[in-house]
Parts: C-alpha cells; sequence; structure tokens
C-alpha cells in the first residue's frame, strides 16, 4: 500500500502582525517536510500575506464569528456545510473585555469522547471559556 502525503494545517487567530511573524515557521515546515501538502488557517485580513507564499499548498481565511466546524469523510479533499457552535460579531480590535467591547470567538480545542462526542471548549468573548458537547447520536457526519 503507498503512504499517503503528510498534511499539515497551521492555526493562527491573531492579528496580522502574528501572522508575519508567523511566515518563518512556514519555511521552516516546508524545508523540514518538502513534500507535505501545507495550509494555513488564518483570519480574513491575513490572507493577502500568505495567499502567494511558496511554501504553502493552500491559505484558508476565516472570520472570528460565527464559531463554526466543517467535516470531511474524505481525508479532507472536501467539506460539509459548517456546523454553527457559536454566533457574534467576532469584534476584536481590542484587547478590552473588562467593558464587553471584545466578541472574539477563539482559540477553540476539540476532542473526541470515548462514546464518539465532540468535546469543544474555546473563549468566548475574551470573558469566560464555553463548552459545547457534539452528540455522536445527533448524527455528526465525520469518519
Amino acid at each position: 500500500m503507498a503512504s499517503q502525503r503528510l498534511k499539515i494545517l497551521t492555526v493562527q487567530f491573531k492579528s496580522l502582525g502574528d501572522t508575519v511573524v508567523s511566515i518563518p515557521t512556514l519555511t521552516a515546515i516546508r524545508r523540514r517536510f518538502p513534500d507535505c501538502e501545507l495550509h494555513a488557517l488564518v483570519p480574513e485580513p491575513s490572507v493577502p500575506l500568505l495567499q502567494h507564499h511558496p511554501a504553502l499548498n493552500r491559505v484558508w481565511g476565516v472570520p472570528r464569528a460565527p464559531l463554526s466546524l466543517a467535516f470531511s469523510s474524505d481525508g479532507g479533499r472536501t467539506f460539509g456545510n459548517p456546523v454553527e457552535l457559536e454566533t457574534g460579531s467576532g469584534y476584536c480590535l481590542t484587547n478590552n473585555s473588562k467593558d464587553g467591547l471584545n466578541h472574539e470567538l477563539s482559540y477553540p480545542s476539540i476532542i473526541e469522547a470515548p462514546n464518539g462526542d465532540l468535546e469543544v471548549a474555546f473563549t468566548y468573548f475574551r470573558r469566560a471559556i464555553k463548552h459545547v458537547r457534539l452528540k455522536h447520536s445527533a448524527g455528526w457526519p465525520y469518519a
């Protein structure tokens, strides 16, 4: 059986400056794994910084809100319609969470529980950690 091509997804959900400082890492990954398929997931405003970078095969731009999941049943070649976990404006041009000005949904962490449910935790408006459980029995379309 032929081995599958290594696929690497880098995820960066902060500012344009953070995208700029991640560029040497992308180059280093490409040097270390020259035959890999390397993708970057970045905020929409950062896409122009990376869309023609020679180390990348693809750049995915995502908004800060809603927080969504998309599932693939064919190894990442295609994805179904996203499932929205949380909606909001996604406004995040400030770190002021005390006055409730930051509506950022960020830093998602996802694990699969032994029973097949997906457990998702993420920061909610920079004020709290929110937890969502996606029941496997509800027919979530993942392999």
